[in-house]
């Protein structure tokens, strides 16, 4: 009867351990292509601090991220180079953006076949060289994309 209940314990204990201590990143494969894409575009690695990746690529509402980008513009009164903009886009925002923000622009277009679910502007948080968050704009989502850049700038002001 002992060695029943004991057996039970141990059997219960290593589910739990097993349920708990091999959480799987959520990101993990989309962190291996970003670094990927980053080394065989720009020879740059995910940044080891807090960074924010902006990702646009080719198949997008252009004016709809002219408009992010004037957003970005509006709210960055000094240079934060904990944010980089990726696109495969000419802008005519971008010039007066590149003292504010880190801006890399994919010539090649390699950016459009990364399996990385873009969506219009893509907004991926990293920490430690991996991909901890990830959100998607759409076009009609510049009130919510204002709200998440002001906690980006009040997050990286702390």
């Amino acid at each position: 009867m002992i060695f029943n209940r004991q057996y039970n314990i141990l059997i219960i204990a290593v589910i739990v351990s097993f349920l708990f201590g091999c959480k799987p990143d959520k990101y993990e494969n989309e962190t291996k292509i970003l670094k990927s894409y980053l080394n065989d575009n720009f020879s740059r690695d995910i940044e080891t601090n807090k960074h924010y990746y902006l990702l646009s690529n080719s198949y997008v509402c252009k004016g709809c991220i002219s408009n992010f980008l004037t957003i970005i513009d509006s709210l960055l009164d000094s240079s934060n180079k904990n944010i980089t903009f990726i696109t495969t886009v000419n802008y005519d925002i971008t010039e007066k953006l590149s003292g504010k923000i880190n801006l890399l622009k994919d010539n090649n277009g390699q950016l459009n076949y990364e399996n990385l679910d873009l969506n219009n502007l893509t907004l991926i948080y990293t920490e430690k060289r991996r991909i901890i968050n990830k959100s998607n704009f759409l076009v009609d989502s510049e009130n919510e994309f204002k709200m998440e850049f002001k906690k980006i700038l009040e997050n990286a002001s702390h």
